[in-house]
């Protein structure tokens, strides 16, 4: 959805939201392909019911839910409760770590203070055998080290 444009209500953002991605639901419906759509916190979708409510409007089979872990903990959510809740509409996760004060800021996994374990454990319990994506883009300039570091902690903790 992307931020709410300066001159629009937040209702009004969503309606022109909800009328756009009909329109590319029935798109994906005629080719048969997921549509996910990324909560993310400041933006016109940030929470779990922000995106239920989307998916209610909208209507669709079509439309899911790129669930971004560190997203949900940074608006005040715990995305091990949110797994099941979320998972009827969710083909795809993103893990990174976040800070204890919960600011938007992805960190290396084990830097920060979110529950990987019970989040990936959760995950696993809904019998999800799709690729987990762990973001690393603020370390773009140590990705190849960034990414072993981000396999060790997995590994380590038996993930692979």
């Amino acid at each position: 959805g992307g931020p709410v444009p300066e001159r629009m209500t937040r209702a009004d953002a969503l309606d022109a939201f909800v009328r756009g991605l009909r329109e590319v639901a029935d798109t994906a419906e005629k080719l048969g392909v997921d549509v996910l759509v990324e909560p993310e916190p400041h933006l016109l979708i940030e929470t779990s019911e922000d995106f239920l409510d989307l998916v209610d409007r909208v209507d669709s089979p079509r439309i899911g839910c790129n669930f971004d872990a560190g997203h949900f903990y940074s608006v005040g959510k715990d995305p091990v409760e949110l797994v099941e809740t979320l998972e009827p509409h969710t083909p795809h996760y993103h893990l990174e770590d976040i800070p204890a004060d919960r600011t938007h800021e992805h960190t290396q996994l084990g830097e920060g203070a979110m529950d990987i374990d019970g989040f990936l454990d959760a995950v696993e319990a809904t019998g999800y055998d799709g690729h987990v994506t762990v973001e690393l883009y603020p370390y773009q300039e140590t990705a190849a080290e960034t990414a072993r570091t981000a396999m060790e902690y997995l590994e380590a903790h038996g993930w692979t």
